[in-house]
């Protein structure tokens, strides 16, 4: 054949593919008109960086919404914290077709990386009520427990389940009584059922995110309570880092026990970690709700501001 006819019939078989390659994406439908690469969208949150990625799909809400709104999260832990302990985070925002809003938080280059799944019909009012954010940069600001990560996952998810409603009702982004009824209605996840072995030894969900959660109330309650509300839980996750420990640190829990003691000048996450994490003893839930003043009340919760603890509580989401 000679070469002039072949190199036409190459021309022809290439238009060919061209041509079917377009009409295919075309049936495809809209799904397939999404930009196929990354929108980085950077953003400042009082001394960190947050690089924020927003992958490919469908979103209802904007990308400079979706960064402020990420950022807001960020601010506000910072202000519970007083700084953030990372200067730069890396939030992935994924696109999804189902759910609402999951997140995961790994190391990832030295720096924390936060995977947001977020479904297409997630509002910015769903953004701002949600919990996932908070959730997240809590691990991405507290350290890696390196003795064994699943005898001591239920520290890190308690310690995100416990802080992250006081960090929102202190920005404004969720009802003080909203917070109590749901830890009145579901704490009792987290007690200890027949053959538990305790917070190290029983990895079902309900002990490691729930009994964790059980695990720093108590702690911030006794620190309360022993030091006439000068110290709190707080003062332990400052202590944490102001060592420069985050997600990509890790420290054994000994270390972790002892830091936080120091920093409260008590015993109470030593006494604490030895009646919860080693055996199968249960905190008295009643007793705390009263002396607390916090009671079932319809869909919500009834205050009583005479009761013992009535002011701890109070502060537990002022200070």
């Amino acid at each position: 054949m000679p070469a002039l006819t072949r190199n036409r019939l190459v021309v022809a078989f290439l238009a060919l593919g061209v041509a079917c390659s377009a009409a295919f994406a075309r049936r495809a439908g809209a799904r397939d008109a999404w930009p196929r690469r990354v929108r980085e969208r950077p953003e400042r949150a009082g001394n960190a960086k947050l690089e924020i990625a927003v992958e490919p799909g469908r979103l209802a809400v904007d990308d400079p919404t979706l960064t402020r709104l990420i950022g807001d999260s960020a601010r506000a832990l910072g202000s519970y914290y007083g700084t953030l302990p990372f200067s730069t985070a890396r939030v992935v925002v994924t696109p999804v077709n189902e759910g609402h809003i999951k997140g995961s938080t790994r190391c990832a280059g030295g720096i924390g990386r936060v995977s947001l799944r977020v479904a297409p019909g997630v509002t910015a009012a769903d953004f701002r009520s949600d919990w996932v954010v908070t959730h997240e940069l809590l691990h991405v600001a507290f350290t890696s427990l390196d003795d064994d990560s699943t005898t001591h996952e239920w520290v890190g998810e308690g310690l995100s389940s416990y802080v992250e409603p006081l960090v929102r009702v202190r920005a404004g982004t969720l009802d003080e009584r909203a917070l109590w009824r749901d830890l009145v209605r579901d704490s009792p996840q987290g007690l200890p059922e027949a053959g538990d072995q305790g917070l190290d030894r029983t990895h079902t969900w309900g002990r490691t995110y729930w009994g964790g959660a059980l695990f720093w109330l108590e702690v911030d309650l006794l620190v309360r309570e022993r030091t006439q509300n000068r110290r709190s839980i707080r003062d332990v996750l400052r202590a944490v880092a102001a060592t420069g420990a985050n997600v990509c640190v890790d420290w054994p829990m000994a270390r972790l026990i002892a830091t936080g003691d120091a920093a409260t000048g008590t015993h109470v996450l030593a006494d604490v970690y030895a009646a919860r994490a080693l055996t199968n003893a249960a905190p008295d839930l009643a007793a705390w709700w009263r002396k607390l003043g916090v009671a079932p009340g319809g869909r919500s919760v009834v205050f009583d501001e005479a009761a013992p603890w009535a002011e701890t509580r109070r502060r537990m989401t002022r200070d």
